[in-house]
């Protein structure tokens, strides 16, 4: 995994954030994951694959679960849908640099 960055959740649970080519969850693959807070330092993996607004989707849901970990899959997706939606309504746009 390549290290991106380095944070602590409101709870001061560290979390390092990388990227790597594949990642698998239970048998299935992912574009991003995020360790469970009861680990001494969390991961969160983001497929490098991953560009422009796909990437933004995914940081911004596994960052949702760092901080939020005990809300659901459907919860969370619920909530990076509504956001990206609404930047879409404002005309702000994620590009990538």
């Amino acid at each position: 995994m390549k290290v991106i960055y380095k944070f602590k959740n409101h709870k001061k649970q560290p979390y390092t954030v990388g990227t790597q080519k594949k990642i698998v969850y239970q048998g299935v693959d992912c574009y991003g994951l995020c360790d469970a807070p009861s680990k001494k330092e969390g991961l969160i993996k983001l497929k490098e694959s991953l560009k422009g607004y796909d990437m933004a989707q995914v940081v911004l849901h596994e960052l949702v679960h760092a901080y939020f970990y005990e809300e659901s899959e459907k919860t969370v997706e619920k909530f990076v849908r509504t956001y990206l939606r609404l930047l879409d309504v404002m005309k702000i746009k994620i590009v990538e640099s």
